[in-house]
């Protein structure tokens, strides 16, 4: 009887080991989030875009001017 419990240990290292698998997919969200953040970075440049217009059309009303 004893030797089956000595077997039964090896089962519970077992479960331990899924643990820590699951324990890697929270890391795999994390770097889900920064995926994120990088989108963003993506929308501000979108916006900085809009400025070289206005610019354009600042440029006109000088034209208009002369």
């Amino acid at each position: 009887m004893s030797i089956q419990h000595h077997d039964i240990y090896p089962q519970h290292d077992d479960t331990f080991t899924q643990h820590n698998d699951t324990s890697t997919l929270h890391n795999d969200t994390s770097t889900q989030r920064n995926d994120t953040s990088t989108q963003h970075n993506n929308m501000s440049i979108q916006h900085h875009d809009i400025y070289p217009q206005h610019d354009d059309t600042f440029t006109q009303h000088n034209d208009t001017s002369t």
